[in-house]
């Protein structure tokens, strides 16, 4: 089917949408191509119209949130990208809140405050959709956004519309049935509210909220941690090496003492531990496309290229355990199909980060 019919079907349905869209300035990290088709419902049932319209023709598109987990290349040229961010109603019943995909979590962990419900105080901060987070299970400061999830609902490729309980989403650490299978469109979430005192929600609130900004990147466009790294990513690092790793663990324990860490709270870097490990690297070509606050953070500063990010990338991944996994989505697909865009992939596959 021709992108004319399919343009008619959008302008039918009064689905907003933008052609030949530079995603760089709707991403997260600030990067992105051309999309042929960028998408925007406002509704959730012109949502599905449209999935079940894609689906039934076969083409291919991606369902996108608020992109913070997401790294979509410059380079590349996409196809149908759609954006969920407009679809954001809530609704409240007795005791429970139902939220659609595009609603924002760091708005939903407010609005439990505001209803004095315990258990989201760590999702403050967390820069993704509702259906986003539940797909990877989004957690921080031991809060995962399915503790208290009920329901999740979606559709399929068979354009069914579901409702699962939240036993049958198969929830893990970063993981869930939708992760797992990418063909499950996340058109809502249903979450319990559990009364508790204000007081002390708003207490853990601002706590985390300060944890934040102290130990995470904010200054530059970020994607958090690019791996997943049980322990300490530094001595994970270097564990193969013991002069390094003992090296590591000396400098943890003269710069992550209690007193440092008091010294340091208004401005905590890493600069000793990364330039470890940059000396341990070499003579590896490295850049530094990467956060002084953590060498497993990513940044956008500007001016590294895409060779530089995809060594990154490589080197990271190369002095990592074996079963260490990209956390984050290097989006590679839909593609328009052409020579530079297969090139680019080629280019990644050889690398080992597909």
């Amino acid at each position: 089917m021709s992108l004319i019919n399919f343009e008619i079907f959008l302008k039918q349905k009064n689905i907003a949408y933008k052609k030949d869209h530079f995603l760089k300035y709707e991403s997260y990290f600030k990067t992105g191509g051309k999309a042929q088709f960028f998408i925007l419902p406002h509704l959730i049932s012109n949502f599905t119209d449209l999935i079940s319209y894609l689906n039934d023709l076969a083409m291919d598109y991606k369902v996108l949130g608020f992109t913070s987990n997401v790294y979509l290349l410059d380079e590349l040229e996409y196809s149908i990208i759609i954006s969920t961010k407009n679809l954001n109603d809530i609704e409240i019943k007795e005791q429970e809140m139902h939220l659609s995909t595009g609603y924002s979590v760091e708005a939903f962990s407010r609005l439990m405050l505001l209803e004095s419900s315990s258990g989201y105080e760590g999702l403050e901060g967390i820069p993704a959709s509702i259906g986003g987070a539940v797909v990877m299970n989004a957690s921080a400061y031991n809060c995962a956004i399915s503790d208290h999830l009920l329901s999740v609902s979606y559709i399929n490729q068979n354009n069914e519309i579901k409702t699962l309980s939240k036993e049958s989403c198969h929830f893990g650490h970063r993981n869930s049935l939708f992760k797992q299978d990418t063909s499950l469109i996340i058109l809502s979430a249903s979450f319990q509210i559990n009364k508790g005192k204000s007081q002390d929600i708003a207490q853990k609130m601002q706590k985390y909220h300060s944890a934040r900004h102290s130990y995470q990147e904010f200054a530059y466009p970020n994607l958090g941690t690019m791996f997943a790294v049980k322990g300490d990513f530094y001595r994970e690092f270097v564990k193969s090496n013991r002069f390094y790793y003992l090296s590591c663990y000396a400098l943890k324990i003269l710069y992550k003492n209690p007193l440092m860490k008091f010294i340091q709270r208004k401005n905590p870097q890493n600069t000793l531990f990364n330039a470890l490990l940059e000396r341990y690297i070499r003579p590896q070509s490295f850049c530094h496309p990467y956060s002084q606050k953590s060498m497993n953070i990513l940044i956008n500063n500007g001016s590294s290229s895409l060779e530089e990010r995809l060594n990154y990338l490589k080197i990271i991944k190369t002095n990592l355990a074996t079963h260490t996994k990209l956390e984050n989505e290097l989006l590679l697909s839909p593609l328009v199909p052409h020579a530079k865009n297969q090139e680019i992939r080629k280019q990644i596959q050889v690398k080992g980060l597909l």
